[in-house]
């Protein structure tokens, strides 16, 4: 095997591991953001950096909390025609 390819097995095998050990302290935060995001949508997000992801879809990132927003496929016209 080269070394490129144990290389990735090895940090997809870490990856593995530590979204089990760390699942619960991960779901505890997770939820806690969820509802930031959702305090801050109430409050009205705030355009921070834009995104274009290369396959149709950009959208915006909140500068308050991260939140990505106004997304839009915009092959969505090419796709119709």
């Amino acid at each position: 095997m080269k070394i490129s390819e144990r290389k990735y097995e090895i940090e997809k095998r870490r990856r593995a591991e530590r979204e089990v050990l760390l699942k619960e302290h991960n779901d505890r935060f997770e939820e806690e953001m969820y509802q930031l995001r959702q305090d801050c949508a109430k409050e009205g997000h705030v355009r921070g950096n834009y995104w274009n992801n290369g396959l149709g879809w950009e959208w915006y990132y909140c500068a308050k909390c991260g939140a990505s927003f106004d997304k839009n496929y915009y092959l969505e016209e090419k796709d119709q025609k």
